[in-house]
Order: structure tokens, then sequence, then C-alpha cells
């Protein structure tokens, strides 16, 4: 189990769900993959931050998968990231060359598909650039932006931009900025449609605040729409009486290109990505 792990001791095992699973490449979307940075979370539902180092990709990026289940073993243990850790776990996962990693096939089942600690809208931390813990929120969708294309500042680099407005059942309201491919993974055309109709509530994890302008993803942000989860059904029942349809928002900033919307029907359910 996650809780009884202890750091200087190698030999050590754990049955897992790998929650989340995403390439780090620098702050960029492509590129060389520098890490393999993973939340893993056990049939407890502790979670921990584990990650694969540069010269050992190779050997794992092939046997492990997202939402995969897995024992491993033979791995170092040591005290957390001290910035952006994405859980609360005080220690952290580092794979070596000597690791065992073995699919688990039954029963999955009984090891939670997210990990998440949420903070709640009105009490999300002030604005850092090194944050110790990244944040996890739950909302109800209000307004979706288009996606737009601009530049960064002082450079010719193109940079694609999504904006969300969630709102929790006290009012409070935050704006969810999105760059890059997670501005695209978030299909805005058909949680739009959907939301005409339900309530779209969801939980992002692997946010960082912002400055004064919302809070923002990284590169291994998720986010889970509608799940069957305690947190989404009591957030639901507290807001159906006042149930709004998802509005369009502005785009965030001069539109280059806008998505296309002719002759688009969705026939897709409600994304968890």
């Amino acid at each position: 189990m996650i809780s009884q792990l202890l750091t200087g001791h190698h030999d050590q095992c754990i049955s897992v769900r790998a929650s989340r699973l995403w390439y780090y490449r620098g702050g960029l979307d492509t590129g060389e993959i520098k890490e393999i940075r993973m939340v893993l979370i056990d049939g407890q539902g502790d979670s921990i931050y584990a990650t694969v180092p540069a010269n050992l990709i190779a050997t794992y990026i092939s046997v492990i998968h997202e939402t995969g289940v897995y024992k491993f073993g033979r791995f170092r243990v040591s005290p957390h990231p001290q910035i952006l850790n994405p859980v609360e776990n005080p220690l952290s996962i580092t794979f070596t060359a000597v690791t065992v990693v073995q699919p688990v096939l039954s029963p999955v089942e009984m090891f939670p598909e997210w990990a998440y600690s949420l903070t709640s809208i009105g009490d999300l931390p002030e604005p850092h650039d090194t944050p110790p813990r990244l944040v996890d929120v739950i909302g109800v969708i209000r307004a979706i932006s288009p996606i737009v294309i601009s530049e960064v500042n002082g450079t010719n680099i193109p940079v694609s931009r999504r904006c969300v407005i969630l709102a929790d059942s006290s009012g409070h309201e935050i704006k969810i900025n999105l760059f890059g491919d997670a501005a695209f993974r978030f299909n805005g055309q058909v949680i739009h449609y959907h939301g005409q109709e339900e309530l779209g509530i969801a939980v992002f994890v692997g946010m960082t605040v912002h400055s004064r302008d919302g809070i923002s993803e990284l590169a291994g942000c998720r986010w889970y729409i509608n799940v069957d989860i305690a947190e989404i059904n009591i957030l639901r029942a507290e807001l159906m009486p006042t149930f709004e349809p998802i509005a369009p928002l502005p785009a965030p900033d001069q539109i280059i290109r806008r998505e296309q919307v002719d002759g688009f029907y969705p026939t897709e359910p409600w994304l968890r990505c």
C-alpha cells in the first residue's frame, strides 16, 4: 500500500492504477520527452507522484499506460518535489533500471480511476510562479470560449488558448485557462451542446493559480465531466434547482481562428479527458 512506503527501502512493492500519465517536454506540447510523470492511486484511494527519468524512458514508455493497473517493485522512494507536486503525499517514487513492472489483470475494479484533492474555488491560494502543490477544483461549467491562436509575447511562437468559466454553489467563479493541446482536447462544441439541457459538473486536476487571470493547466492536467463521484453528485443536487445553460464566452484575445461549427451535430457523450 502507498501509505506504508518508506524512504531508503528499494525492495517495496505496490499495486496501483496509473490515474494520470503524461510526458514532460520542458513546458512544450512537442519535442523531446524529458521525463515520464504519473499520479498513481491504490485500492485504498491513496495517491503518490511517480517519475521515470530521461535515461529510462525507452525502457518503460511502451509498458506503462494511463488508466492501466500495475504491480511495481524495486523503485526508489524519496521526499516529494518542492514545487508543483500534483498530490498531497509527502513522498514520491522514482523508477530505476531494476524497477519491475507487472500488469494487474483482475480485479481492476478495486482501484479508483481518479486521484484528486479538491480545493474550493473561494479558497484557492494566492498566485505563485512555483507553487509547492498543484490544485484540483470542482464546479459547474458556466461558459466556454472559442479557441484562439496568438503569439507568445515578444516571440513568433503561436499558442492556442481556450477559457472556461467554472462556478460553485456559493456563486464563486474562476476562469480556467487551457493552452496548446489541452485547448483542443477540451471539446467545447460537444460540452456546450450537452450543457444546454443538463448541468456540466467538472473536476479539473493539476492546475496552477495563474496571476490574477484565473488558473491554468500544466502538462498533467485532466478534467472529468459528469463522472459518477460523490462530489459531482452532491454539487449537481445543489445546483439543479437553478439550472443555467452553458453560455458562449467571448474569445480570450483577438480571434485569429475560430472553431469550425458549420454542420456540427455531436454524438459523443460528455468528455472525460
